[in-house]
């Protein structure tokens, strides 16, 4: 079976569970937000504070949405670094006319061997 073919009927299957109301990732998805919760009520409670119902639920979000653009950021980095390792040519540096290791965030651009 081709490459196409394999995900097309992975898809297929993954929208007819849906479909039918089958919702698989919710026990998944409901831990990873209890576990916000818990760390927001930890650092809440080491600061001495007292949170309602709702302010550790938008706190919660907060954490939840900061983790993944930290975890976003981190990836688009760790890409970046990846593809400037498999160029050929090493840049020159504009100012000294010599040519540079790495770049800015201490990435190698020498090509891996």
């Amino acid at each position: 079976m081709d490459a196409v073919l394999r995900q097309q009927r992975a898809r297929l299957g993954g929208l007819s569970t849906a479909a039918r109301g089958h919702v698989n990732v919710e026990p998944a998805r409901q831990a990873a937000e209890a576990r916000f919760a818990r760390q927001v009520a930890a650092e809440a409670e080491a600061n001495g504070e007292a949170l309602t119902p709702q302010e550790l639920g938008r706190r919660a979000d907060a954490t939840r949405r900061l983790f993944f653009a930290r975890l976003a950021f981190t990836s688009a980095k760790a890409r970046r670094g990846r593809s400037r390792r498999y160029r050929w040519a090493v840049p020159v540096s504009e100012t000294s006319g010599t040519a540079r290791e790495t770049d800015d965030d201490g990435v190698d651009l020498r090509p891996a061997d």
